[in-house]
């Protein structure tokens, strides 16, 4: 997979899912443009570290995608926009309304998050995100990622 986000603009029009409970209706976002991002992928400030595949997993396709490396950063040192959190709800997300491995994908304030209930909810909600709203494909027959 070569720059495929160079020349084009790469939107993600995400909404919840898997999300039981209230959400924010979906925004378009453009994630990237002519191979250019201004979003910076945040994670939580104490990741367990068996989550460190999916941090790359996700900054790789995206990284690889773009033609160069996207910004990474713990929560403490985040901007205030253009984030794609990691395993951080939105400030006042009720949780009692997930049970483990349901997870969400969605924006508010121009912002993408990814977060579950669990140990797989935020895993399982960054992969959709890849998948469903980027269109990623895993597990290609002729074993390759598209």
């Amino acid at each position: 997979m070569q720059h495929v986000f160079a020349g084009v603009a790469l939107f993600a029009a995400v909404s919840a899912q898997g999300c039981a409970g209230g959400h924010p209706e979906p925004e378009e976002l453009v994630i990237a443009e002519n191979g250019r991002t201004r979003y910076t992928f945040v994670v939580p400030d104490k990741i367990p570290p068996r989550n460190d595949f999916i941090v790359k997993d996700v900054t790789g396709f995206l990284s690889k995608a773009l033609g160069h490396p996207i910004a990474v950063t713990n929560f403490s040192a985040a901007p205030k926009s253009k984030c794609i959190y990691y395993s951080i709800a939105p400030e006042g997300f009720d949780f009692s309304s997930l049970k483990a491995g349901e997870y969400c994908v969605f924006t508010k304030n121009g912002n993408v998050h990814l977060f579950g209930f669990g140990q797989n909810g935020a895993r399982y909600a960054a992969y959709s995100w890849l998948q469903k709203d980027l269109g990623f494909r895993f597990f290609d027959m002729r074993g390759g990622v598209k």
